[in-house]
């Protein structure tokens, strides 16, 4: 369920309809049929909702964009890459993370960016990396890149998947291929920690930020030989 600006609640409707709900009424007060059966939903400041789908087409999945005030469908996307994992908006953007589910890009992690005002959609981001999936937040003009381990790459015996958060500065992106990267954040400490005789448990608040250097207790290695701090800093 989500609301738009004038307060109705939008939820999907089988077989393939997104549908609102008058609160007051509590009744049902208008549909819209869609391309196929929706997955999930958001609906921007401005009133358009962003329509998620998991059946996959020749063109590959889509996403269907609706104009709540005047109840239409505007457009459909076409071309992503894999199953929605989250959806935020940000900045005058719609963002979108995928999952690839093909033979040459299971489990890559994919980044959209949507102009809000255009629906033009672009690639943003591609990781080949398939120990992750991304999770998406927003505040103000800062996006938030959550790296959760897959549940099988965290299980695994001497994994050193841990969870990081990427926050990036939309005010100073013209496109996120720049790299702008504002800091990493460390949300939790790798599986094998118990192994490593270099880092305290207290490296789990460490930032680090893409400028380009290396400091830290273990200039070498780091993070039990994890790649991820190759060519960054720390600071606490």
């Amino acid at each position: 369920m989500a609301a738009d600006p004038e307060g109705r609640f939008w939820g999907r409707l089988e077989p393939r309809y997104l549908a609102a709900l008058d609160p007051a009424s509590g009744q049902p007060c208008t549909r819209i049929e869609l391309p196929c059966k929706p997955y999930n939903h958001l609906i921007t400041t401005s009133g358009k909702a962003y329509v998620t789908h998991s059946a996959l087409t020749k063109e590959g999945f889509t996403l269907s964009v609706v104009d709540t005030r005047r109840s239409v469908m505007l457009r459909e996307l076409t071309g992503i890459a894999g199953l929605r994992t989250d959806l935020v908006q940000a900045a005058g953007f719609v963002y979108l993370a995928v999952a690839g589910v093909g033979k040459e890009n299971s489990r890559h992690c994919y980044l959209y960016q949507i102009d809000e005002a255009t629906d033009r959609i672009r690639e943003a981001l591609h990781s080949t990396d398939k120990g992750f999936y991304w999770k998406l937040a927003a505040a103000g003009e800062r996006l938030y890149l959550g790296w959760l381990p897959a549940r099988d790459a965290a299980s695994s015996v001497g994994s050193t998947a841990f969870g990081r958060v990427e926050v990036r500065d939309m005010a100073r992106v013209l496109g996120l291929r720049a790299g702008i990267l504002t800091y990493w954040i460390v949300v939790s400490r790798p599986v094998n920690q118990r192994a490593c005789t270099t880092w305290p448990m207290a490296f789990r608040s460490r930032i680090w930020t893409s400028t380009g250097k290396t400091t830290g207790p273990d200039r070498a290695g780091g993070w039990c030989g994890s790649r991820c701090c190759t060519g960054c800093t720390w600071s606490t």
